[in-house]
């Protein structure tokens, strides 16, 4: 017997929008890389 999907569109939407909230948050605790650790990091991966 199936499983009934009982999210209503309305309640995914808002589903979604918290998860890309948390995702964004998350990621904004990362430092990014200066301009010179880019340079050395891609340089490493063209070799």
């Amino acid at each position: 017997m199936p499983i009934e999907n009982t999210v209503t569109e309305k309640n995914d939407t808002k589903f979604t929008a918290d998860m890309v909230r948390t995702y964004l948050r998350e990621i904004g605790r990362v430092p990014l890389l200066t301009r010179e650790q880019e340079i050395v990091f891609g340089k490493q991966v063209q070799k």
